[in-house]
């Protein structure tokens, strides 16, 4: 989901561009179509890219625990600053791989 005019959006191409801390721009929201009615989203990049080129965008400022909660990662940026985040887990009792799991 991307976060774009106040709204979390659904956006299936742009959530497949990877983060960039040193040169992606964040998405932004926008009005498109020929008579600029249409909301959507841009990614407006400083380079050109080629057929096959990874595309690029900045998932915003974030704290690193933001970012492990809401993207699974923590960016080395972001990993300079010390954060603390508490993640829980429900497990089935009745899993056959229970004690393993503990």
């Amino acid at each position: 989901c991307v976060f774009t005019d106040g709204s979390l959006r659904l956006m299936p191409l742009l959530d497949f561009a990877n983060h960039d801390d040193y040169g992606g721009r964040e998405i932004e929201g926008g009005k498109m179509g020929p008579f600029f009615t249409t909301r959507g989203a841009v990614l407006k990049t400083k380079q050109e890219y080629q057929a096959g080129d990874e595309v690029l965008c900045s998932y915003g400022p974030k704290s690193a625990a933001d970012y492990v909660l809401e993207h699974g990662f923590c960016p080395p940026k972001a990993a300079t600053k010390t954060a603390v985040a508490e993640l829980t887990f429900e497990m089935n009792s009745e899993d056959v791989y229970y004690d393993d799991k503990l």
